[in-house]
């Protein structure tokens, strides 16, 4: 496939009911009546999420909360690991960077490079370390997944994506403005519509949970969403939300390398549920 995977044990803790309120909002419109529709907003960007190799806050002496080593044996990053170096990449959380159970600065070593990485992990999630060659130069490069907000219907991402070579960092166009941009929603009395330019999802409104007065005018996205790595491409999984609660179907975003970042390159509908089934499983019988 190009990737090796490692996945960091997650650690389920209670969500306090303010912070899931404040989470939700992020992706719920104003109330009109009795129904709260959805928007496609997603949580506001703090300064944190955008700035790389900084000087660390506070890192001169600052206590390590969890440092997690990678042998991913990558065949084709350079600088080569050293011979007798079985953790070539790690991942240090810097504790005295976590603000209200969200932790804010990292510390990715790569062999000798320290890179530190401003962004936004959720204290009772893990970091997901892969290496694949997605610039298509030959080189794995190295991504770093988070997850920032969890919650009760809520689940937002972040991701930094690094040269194999020079350990530059891309920008990725973020999943949730590429479905806000490249398709519609609608709605009537018996059905839901994601319209992208080559398909239609229709869901069914009978088959959601909530109640008719409860379910939003259009389906949304942005409340929960995930990224991939398969053969050698980024992926996005965005869920399409069609009530406080409730998700149906995936918005699976393609991305392609151009001019330094990642954008859109494709999009696909489908009634299947790509992260709960298993995101390598959905892929390879396609």
């Amino acid at each position: 496939m190009g990737k090796i995977r490692i996945t960091a044990s997650i650690i389920m803790l209670a969500i306090t009911t303010a912070f899931l309120f404040t989470m939700q909002a992020c992706t719920m419109s104003e109330a009109t009546g009795d129904t709260p529709p959805i928007t496609e907003s997603k949580p506001p960007t703090t300064a944190a999420t955008t700035q790389e190799q900084t000087t660390p806050h506070g890192a001169d002496g600052a206590n390590i909360i969890q440092d997690s080593s990678y042998d991913l044996e990558p065949m084709n990053i350079i600088p080569e690991p050293p011979p007798d170096d079985d953790s070539y990449i790690k991942f240090k959380i810097l504790e005295d960077n976590a603000v209200d159970g969200v932790y804010r600065q990292f510390l990715l070593t790569v062999g000798d490079t320290e890179i530190y990485i401003d962004g936004m992990l959720s204290h009772n999630r893990s970091e997901e370390i892969v290496t694949a060659d997605l610039t298509g130069d030959g080189v794995e490069d190295i991504i770093v997944m988070l997850t920032k907000y969890t919650g009760t219907g809520v689940s937002v991402p972040e991701i930094h994506i690094f040269d194999g070579v020079t350990l530059e960092k891309y920008e990725v166009i973020d999943a949730v403005d590429i479905a806000t941009e490249q398709l519609t929603a609608s709605g009537d009395d018996d059905y839901f519509y994601v319209i992208s330019d080559d398909d239609t999802l229709i869901i069914d409104k009978s088959v959601i949970g909530a109640a008719r007065e409860n379910q939003p005018e259009q389906p949304g996205w942005g409340s929960i969403y995930y990224y991939a790595v398969y053969e050698n491409n980024l992926y996005a999984q965005v869920l399409n939300q069609v009530s406080f609660s409730e998700f149906y179907g995936t918005v699976l975003i393609k991305y392609e390398f151009d001019d330094n970042k990642f954008i859109f390159n494709s999009v696909e509908l489908t009634h299947e549920s790509t992260m709960y089934d298993g995101f390598d499983t959905y892929m390879a019988k396609k």
